[in-house]
């Protein structure tokens, strides 16, 4: 736990770093793992802790408020002194501690674990294969305004949503004249383009050859 004044639980593991300092004026409590069930995500910024073979996620910090502080200090007095004397009884007292708090976590972090307005847009735009869809659509989706989301996403990746969107668009394009059977207007329709002449023009842009030559050059089937 962090000083009175900001108490919260956090968790330390390979991947994150320690941003505030131990001393005289904060009462901190350290428990120490050795166990391999606890780790970093780096994608979704949080721990998780696996529970026979799933991993559950975790934030790697949660506060406690303030009518809590006292139940807590008493609990990790309680675990301390189990492990003082560690015969099988207090082993599994100290074990139940720590379950106990784990518990705690899980059913407070909800909000802290949930997606960020860009994140979820991300990830939406990621799950549609042929970007075949509209920003509008998808902004609409996550329950934002396009003009909203634009702000946050650029804030977020440094690029915007349409310029990320177009890059997956022409990495797929490239995708079907390579891999597929699909004529260009095939492969225009594809990725929702509605004229052939914007979808060609997005190729070149991209790729410094028209479609059509792009089929005669990478197609390998």
């Amino acid at each position: 736990m962090e000083a009175p004044t900001k108490p919260n639980f956090v968790f330390f593991v390979p991947g994150t770093t320690l941003d505030f300092a131990f001393d005289s004026h904060r009462e901190n409590w350290v428990i120490i793992l050795n166990t391999t069930n606890i780790r970093y995500n780096p994608d979704k910024r949080c721990v998780e802790w696996k529970e026979d073979n799933d991993w559950i996620p975790l934030p790697l910090s949660l506060s406690v408020s303030s009518e809590w502080v006292p139940y807590w200090q008493s609990e990790l007095r309680a675990m301390h002194a189990s492990m003082v004397s560690p015969v099988p009884r207090n082993r599994w007292r100290a074990r139940l501690g720590l379950l106990n708090i784990l518990r705690f976590v899980l059913d407070g972090h909800h909000e802290s674990l949930k997606e960020k307005p860009a994140e979820e847009l991300k990830r939406v735009l990621d799950e549609d294969e042929n970007c075949s869809r509209t920003l509008q659509e998808w902004s609409a989706v996550c329950g934002y305004s396009s003009d909203h989301l634009r702000v946050l996403f650029e804030q977020e990746y440094g690029m915007t949503p349409i310029e990320y969107r177009n890059q997956r668009r022409m990495a797929r394009a490239m995708q079907l004249v390579a891999s597929s059977r699909l004529t260009v207007k095939e492969i225009a329709s594809q990725l929702g383009f509605r004229y052939l002449s914007h979808f060609s023009a997005a190729f070149m842009k991209a790729f410094h050859c028209p479609p059509s030559t792009g089929i005669k050059r990478f197609r390998h089937l």
